[in-house]
């Protein structure tokens, strides 16, 4: 690795970050009821969210892309962070999602966990990381989902395809 590379871990870490090679899960709490055809309601409750340390955010080419399903990321701005003293908070489930059918996915999370990803870009450093969600209420009409695991993994050679497409 070289030299900058080096010192801007050390800016990172001086801000306040326990391990700036990773992103960490925190307390987010969101509450959304669904309807569904039959008229049933779900009340869909998330308690975590991804905390960014705010130096990378404040980089002028910080980029986050999430991708809910695999196969298509959608880039975030900064406007779409929480702050929260030295970090920046990132929403999985925001209210009004649009890309998550809650729907679809609180069916899902009562036989099996969700994987998702996020990547981050910036002059610093890139991260890219697989989420997988858990709905610890297996029963409905209840959802209560954590972040079972937030783990750092490896760049694919079609992450950048699907990041490009994304740009255009």
């Amino acid at each position: 690795m070289s030299a900058p590379f080096y010192a801007n871990l050390k800016k990172i870490n001086s801000n306040g970050f326990k391990n700036p090679n990773k992103l960490e899960k925190t307390d987010l709490k969101t509450d959304q009821i669904i309807r569904r055809i039959n008229g049933v309601q779900t009340n869909f409750r998330s308690f975590e969210g991804i905390k960014i340390p705010k130096i990378i955010v404040e980089d002028k080419e910080f980029k986050l892309f999430f991708a809910p399903y695999r196969d298509e990321y959608f880039e975030f701005g900064r406007k779409n962070l929480t702050e929260s003293g030295n970090y920046a908070l990132f929403n999985l489930f925001p209210e009004n999602t649009t890309y998550y059918n809650l729907s679809t996915l609180n069916n899902k999370l009562k036989t099996s966990n969700q994987i998702s990803y996020i990547i981050i870009k910036s002059s610093l450093i890139d991260f890219k990381y697989k989420i997988e969600l858990k709905d610890l209420n297996k029963i409905l009409p209840y959802s209560d989902i954590y972040i079972d695991s937030l783990e750092q993994i490896s760049f694919e050679p079609n992450d950048e395809q699907l990041i490009q497409g994304n740009e255009q």
